[in-house]
């Protein structure tokens, strides 16, 4: 298991960690990618962990950037819009 753990910018002893699992359910399953987090600075001992199966990690990923720019437009029309109150 090859594993990448990348540390919080803003918080010691926070991680997420990722790793590729090949037959994470017994003989024969199908291989997932595991993502953990943990605030306990065990970035190997995760306290939560999801597991995404490797054949839909490209849709994951390709949803969870549409989300920052989906958070980014969001916050704009809120910023926009407080504006626009402002002036009113």
């Amino acid at each position: 298991m090859i594993t990448r753990s990348i540390p919080y910018r803003d918080r010691d002893g926070a991680w997420v960690s990722v790793a590729r699992i090949e037959e994470p359910y017994g003989e024969g399953s199908e291989p997932v990618v595991t993502i953990g987090s943990t605030l306990k600075g065990k970035p190997n001992e995760p306290t939560w962990v999801v597991h995404v199966p490797a054949n839909l990690v490209p849709q994951v990923c390709a949803a969870m950037l549409n989300s920052l720019s989906d958070a980014a437009h969001i916050a704009e029309r809120r910023i926009a819009w407080s504006y626009k109150s402002e002036e009113e």
